[in-house]
């Protein structure tokens, strides 16, 4: 288990980091807010358990502080994203999502997606299985303005200067305050990241690996081809 989690820390979150800012979504500011190469894990374990009435939140709805994260899955289900009005089911293997400081970052051209886990489909005597699932999260410097990357003609959707560590207490708080008002789980991140924002009209939509001989926009095949070559396993 250490060894792989020097793998992902060491390999993997480095090698996606490197084929983000080989894109122009960024420009030089992903580089800029990451010098100390700030990358996390976390091992998330949901245990079984028995139904009672409708299926239930294993983890509510909620958008990532980082600049994006690998997800790697088992292939029981239940990670779902918001997709416009509807939540669509993930169960690709690996895959990548935009947290908020990457949609700051890259003046929305990458949105933060909205996630989170349910129950999936009940077995015999209505138990629903556990589930297990690993993030990298990849994160700027704590201290470092937040400055959003503006291409030719763009104007900034967000405003400048608020920090990473600032905005991951944001999130504490808001998550925090969720959590007081369970089962409702009103409100959410959304709210905090467009504080900062101006205007955007923008759909969410995650990066993930692309169907086999699918055509994906630049971005996605970027991901999606690295995906398949170091995370088929």
């Amino acid at each position: 288990m250490v060894e792989y989690c020097d793998y992902l820390l060491e390999h993997l979150a480095p090698a996606v980091f490197d084929a983000v800012a080989a894109t122009e979504a960024f420009g030089s500011q992903l580089q800029d807010c990451h010098q100390t190469r700030d990358f996390g894990i976390r091992f998330v374990y949901y245990p079984a358990h028995t139904q009672h009435g409708a299926p239930s939140l294993r983890c509510g709805e909620h958008l990532d502080s980082s600049t994006f994260t690998v997800i790697i899955q088992d292939a029981v289900g239940g990670l779902q994203v918001k997709v416009g009005s509807q939540w669509q089911d993930l169960r690709d293997p690996a895959l990548v999502m935009t947290g908020s400081v990457g949609e700051i970052l890259s003046n929305q051209r990458l949105r933060a997606v909205l996630h989170r886990v349910v129950d999936v489909d009940v077995g015999p005597g209505r138990l629903v299985p556990a589930r297990v699932s690993i993030a990298v999260f990849v994160d700027a410097d704590d201290g470092k303005p937040l400055n959003p990357h503006l291409q030719q003609g763009e104007q900034p959707l967000f405003q400048s200067g608020l920090t990473k560590s600032e905005l991951k207490q944001k999130f504490t708080e808001d998550n925090l305050a969720k959590a007081e008002k369970l089962p409702g789980l009103q409100g959410g991140s959304r709210a905090i990241l467009s504080a900062k924002l101006l205007s955007t009209s923008v759909p969410t939509t995650p990066l993930r690996r692309p169907a086999h001989g699918a055509k994906q926009p630049r971005l996605g095949s970027l991901f999606g081809a690295f995906l398949v070559q170091c995370l088929s396993f």
